[in-house]
């Protein structure tokens, strides 16, 4: 039943990327989904698959932000109730003494309070598969991006943060 969902979802995502350009955020959100369907089918539940066909299905016809949101928070609701996670590897282009940062579309939205990775500079973090914003600060103040999206969906991901100030 599983294989069979994940084949049905795969090519309703997929569909959504017909004829556009792959540089496109649309096009870059629609393999962030092929490659999260492909990592959630494992263990997630049909029923939290469909949520996912469901919410894309609606973003599909607005095309709004707040829509993507809850397509991403789908995605991290299914990847935190089947418990599958990306170890995901961050860095800071900076030196030592940077702390990461990150917290996914939704919570952004939602103003949660980030996650602070357990290792300062170079980290390694467990993290469920989603969309999140990853950032480095020191002495309390961002030093890259806070706004810069990571689509996690891989068994492993690497992110390098290039810090500006």
């Amino acid at each position: 039943m599983k294989t069979y969902i994940f084949c049905v979802l795969s090519i309703f995502v997929a569909t959504a990327a017909q004829g556009q350009d792959f540089t496109t955020s649309e096009a870059k959100r629609a393999t962030f989904l092929n490659n999260a369907v492909s990592q959630l089918s494992i263990k997630a539940d049909p029923e939290q698959l469909q949520n996912i066909k469901t919410q894309v299905a609606k973003w599909k016809i607005t095309n709004t932000e707040d829509d993507w949101i809850k397509v991403t928070d789908a995605v991290y609701m299914a990847s935190k109730m089947s418990d599958s996670k990306s170890k995901v590897t961050i860095s800071t282009s900076g030196g030592n003494g940077a702390t990461v940062k990150y917290q996914t579309l939704g919570q952004r939205k939602r103003n949660e309070t980030p996650t602070t990775a357990k290792e300062p500079t170079v980290t390694v973090e467990q993290m469920y598969i989603g969309m999140y914003h990853i950032w480095s600060e020191r002495e309390g103040g961002p030093t890259s991006s806070k706004n810069d999206q990571f689509d996690i969906a891989g068994l492993k991901e690497q992110v390098t943060l290039k810090e500006t100030n």
